[in-house]
């Protein structure tokens, strides 16, 4: 079996979101170089990231901020069709593969989770190191973390048969972080990293970006049992 060093070229599977935001940030502390940032565009959701309703220019535009080369491909969304989707992404890591890229960071904090099973069994097919810094590790302590190290990530989209609309819109920080401590005390489940779907995030600014993200004008809009950020205009500054 081949041996990795920490110094291999890698890729980061990125959502905007602060999930694989962290995970990038943790995997460059761990020592690897990241190549590029690896986002997925839904193909039949107004070329929108899956679930976070954020758009792939938004998502260009958090890369310059970064100042990261982006590999940016649509796909058809696994809830659609799970086994084209499973094809297809394959199909893509192989192209990163020819690019020199000896492994994958992923920011799933749940081991459980369908895709993270689906880009492990991927990697091991493939020959690449999966890079898993926040899998298995407390989503209370992993956002608490988030929070001190000074990321900023807004509240995109809620569920709203858990959560309350006002913080759609917010920002990611202290309030928002004593406020699911609270509901968590009341006896409320609520996983404080969002991985349930009570709530999804775009990341800003932070120790990683050389820019910061300002959104202009927001619109807040309720689809179906979810409240979602409607990001009308924006800037970098």
């Amino acid at each position: 079996m081949e041996k990795f060093s920490p110094k291999i070229k890698i890729a980061s599977c990125w959502s905007g979101g602060k999930d694989s935001c962290f995970a990038r940030y943790k995997a460059i502390k761990m020592g690897y170089k990241i190549g590029y940032l690896f986002n997925l565009v839904s193909s039949q959701n107004h070329h929108q990231i899956s679930f976070h309703n954020i758009s792939k220019d938004l998502i260009r535009l958090q890369a310059k901020a970064i100042d990261l080369e982006l590999f940016q491909k649509e796909i058809i969304p696994a809830e659609i069709n799970s086994v084209k989707f499973a094809e297809d992404l394959k199909k893509i890591v192989k192209v990163l593969l020819q690019k020199g890229i000896k492994g994958l960071a992923l920011g799933y904090t749940n081991p459980n989770d369908r895709q993270r099973i689906l880009a492990q069994r991927i990697c091991s097919e493939l020959g690449l190191k999966l890079i898993e810094p926040l899998c298995g590790k407390s989503p209370k302590e992993t956002l608490k973390e988030f929070i001190e190290l000074g990321f900023k990530a807004v509240i995109v989209k809620i569920d709203a048969r858990i959560l309350e609309a006002k913080w759609l819109g917010r920002l990611v920080d202290e309030s928002f972080f004593e406020y699911l401590v609270e509901r968590t005390k009341k006896g409320d489940f609520i996983n404080f990293c969002g991985d349930l779907g009570e709530f999804h995030t775009f990341v800003i600014d932070g120790p990683l970006f050389k820019k910061r993200i300002e959104f202009l004008e927001t619109e807040k809009v309720k689809k179906d049992n979810y409240w979602v950020l409607d990001i009308k205009r924006y800037q970098l500054l």
